[in-house]
């Protein structure tokens, strides 16, 4: 007896052992799906795909070059300074004795510009401006990518929301039809009612599919712009837009736009650039000075000399006058440049205004029409079990009630994408540091 309950008590502790193995593997298991499932939501979207854009990159390159030429132009104030040396081997006539037939010079030179016409501070300006309005042009690619990214964010949200409705109307469609099948068996519905509603059922399944390709095609274009893995679901996170500021307010903010900003930093760099073609005109002057480390002949005594340059432009072909002339018509095209950016930036503002607002209107009336349909579709349903209506009744009911749901959702995403458009057009777009998608 014994030996059973020790044998019973071994089968026990395996089965436990086993158990736990088992829990083990499972939570395991678990964890391992919900890892490898990431959620997003907008801005750890746009975070994510910040990190990744070729576009916003290639700005910042070029940002970073043109940093690189503010240093550049500083360098034209400070002294140059070079190291050479020189070997001379020459024919010497028998009857001169001063002069030496191997000569050797090491030197160091220093070279100081003094005066240029004043269009090394022009190109020093011209620099910044350009370099400025390099960094401006970072910010409006990263507004672009914004933009973007909530609209395809909100799109695929939207298309995914169309055919959840489309499946729910397909289900219930089909629920009607086996309805009317049992009825008609009884001999209380028609066969034509059940054709109809097949017909119905045939239409729907189409919608149905051509509402999954779609949203389907909007994922992939969604996850292609943010480099996010396949499997990525999109979290939910809605905006609360019940009212806006003036349309002032969005106006005010119109020469704050990167792109405008970065005009008029173009329009200040080619204005410089005026003053430094003027500078040809003016004479330059420059100090030298030598050092001599070796020195051979007359003057091998001397370790050191410096002089003055002044060079005075008489007659250059023209050359001068022409470049004045091309940056003077430079700086009308960027002045043109700029007042038809900002008068493009004002319609724009104004037509994300009137449609936000727009949608906003439409919002509200549409949930309250989804609260009617659903109402009626109560009603019809109830209906139709005292025999009151019809089954394609229900089922026109059932249609326009999903058919308001699917308005409703359609203008709520649509807010969505159009809020952000405005709020990129002024460039309050969300400030955003390196997230993980959990």
């Amino acid at each position: 007896m014994l030996i059973f309950f020790n044998k019973l008590q071994l089968v026990f502790r395996i089965y436990k052992i086993q158990f736990f193995i088992v829990l083990i593997i499972a939570f395991t298991s678990s964890q391992s799906i919900y890892a490898s499932t990431p959620s997003v939501t907008l801005i750890e979207a746009y975070a994510f795909s910040l990190k990744n854009a070729e576009t916003v990159q290639i700005q910042q390159s070029q940002s970073n070059q043109a940093s690189q030429q503010v240093s550049q132009a500083k360098g034209g104030f400070l002294p140059t300074i070079a190291a050479s040396a020189t070997y001379l081997k020459q024919d010497v006539p028998s009857s001169s004795s001063s002069i030496e037939q191997d000569q050797t010079t090491a030197k160091l030179t220093l070279s100081q510009p003094l005066f240029r016409g004043l269009g090394s501070f022009a190109t020093l300006k011209a620099s910044k401006a350009y370099a400025q309005a390099k960094e401006n042009l970072v910010e409006l690619e990263k507004a672009t990518l914004y933009q973007n990214c909530a609209t395809l964010f909100y799109r695929t949200l939207e298309l995914e929301k169309d055919h959840s409705h489309l499946e729910d109307l397909l289900n219930f469609t089909q629920e009607r039809i086996k309805d009317l099948k049992e009825r008609e068996r009884i001999g209380k519905s028609k066969t034509s009612e059940v054709l109809a509603a097949q017909s119905q059922f045939a239409l729907f399944k189409s919608q149905t599919l051509e509402a999954a390709f779609k949203a389907s095609i909007s994922k992939k274009e969604f996850l292609s712009l943010t480099r996010l893995p396949e499997n990525t679901i999109l979290i939910e996170n809605l905006n609360p837009i019940q009212t806006l500021p003036s349309l002032d307010f969005y106006l005010k903010q119109l020469n704050n736009r990167p792109d405008i900003l970065a005009l008029q930093n173009n329009l200040d760099a080619s204005q410089s650039l005026v003053t430094v073609a003027r500078a040809g005109h003016f004479p330059s002057l420059d100090i030298y000075g030598n050092y001599y480390f070796k020195r051979t002949g007359t003057y091998k005594d001397s370790k050191w000399d410096a002089s003055l340059g002044l060079s005075i432009p008489l007659f250059a072909g023209g050359v001068t006058h022409s470049k004045i002339l091309e940056a003077t018509e430079k700086t009308k095209e960027s002045e043109l440049s700029l007042f038809y950016a900002q008068r493009k930036a004002k319609d724009e503002i104004t037509a994300y205004y009137a449609q936000v607002q727009n949608l906003i209107q439409q919002v509200d009336l549409l949930k309250e029409a989804s609260i009617i349909a659903k109402k009626s579709y109560d009603t019809q349903k109830r209906d139709y079990q005292y025999g009151l209506v019809s089954n394609l009744d229900v089922l026109q009911s059932l249609s326009n009630r999903i058919e308001t749901e699917r308005s409703l959702d359609k203008s709520i995403y649509e807010l969505q994408i159009a809020y952000a458009s405005i709020q990129s057009a002024i460039n309050e777009i969300p400030k955003v540091e390196k997230v993980e998608t959990r």
